[in-house]
């Protein structure tokens, strides 16, 4: 009875050389997956930190709001429009200015607020807008009973915004959609 003899051949006896690395294909697909997890990555990130700066504008009008409120109860009106401190400055009491508040005489002032905060993405101040109970302007007469607080908003949230603040303002020529008014 003749054997028949069964050869074992592996891949690997068959070819001679051993595999050394990856194929084109599996670097380009890997390659592939990462840009895709980047680029994903980057997406989320980028919208995170839009809907981040908008927290911190309502957290910043929150703060001007509350000082606004100070200033009123101990003066029974609010800021004039033009009277209202650029970003960085202090809001004072009328009778005073400077940083610190002075009044004319050289005693301090009252600070209602340290620093009027700036956008945290442009650095520029937010909208404050005097309103009056009657048409005429109340710088002219220093009688403002209410004001709309404005920002413009990066992210996709939606808020609560003042009338005041629907027309195309100054919010970097965008129409304010951030805003808080008097309680």
């Amino acid at each position: 009875m003749m054997r028949r003899q069964i050869v074992r051949c592996s891949r690997r006896g068959l070819n001679s050389r051993a595999k050394k690395g990856f194929t084109l294909i599996e670097l380009l697909v890997t390659v592939a997956i990462l840009t895709l997890l980047v680029a994903i990555g980057a997406s989320v990130f980028s919208s995170t930190l839009k809907n981040n700066h908008d927290k911190r504008r309502l957290l910043d009008l929150g703060s001007i709001s509350k000082a606004l409120e100070l200033y009123r109860h101990d003066w029974h009106y609010y800021p004039a429009s033009t009277a209202f401190p650029a970003p960085g400055s202090p809001l004072c009491s009328p009778d005073s200015s400077g940083s610190p508040c002075k009044k004319a005489d050289g005693s301090n002032g009252k600070t209602y607020l340290d620093q009027v905060p700036k956008d945290p993405s442009t650095g520029q101040g937010y909208v404050y807008l005097a309103l009056p109970v009657s048409p005429a302007p109340c710088e002219a007469y220093g009688e403002c009973v209410s004001y709309a607080l404005c920002a413009w908003q990066e992210g996709t949230g939606t808020y609560e915004v003042p009338s005041a603040c629907g027309s195309p303002q100054t919010c970097n020529s965008t129409t304010c959609k951030i805003g808080l008014s008097p309680p």
